[in-house]
């Protein structure tokens, strides 16, 4: 389980960083 939720965290943190780098795009 301890796997399953640092991938899911590795996840959340990724598509965090995405949106971002979307953000600092669109200006």
């Amino acid at each position: 389980m301890g796997s399953v939720e640092r991938l899911s965290a590795l996840l959340l943190l990724a598509v965090n960083l995405t949106i971002a780098h979307a953000h600092r795009e669109h200006k």
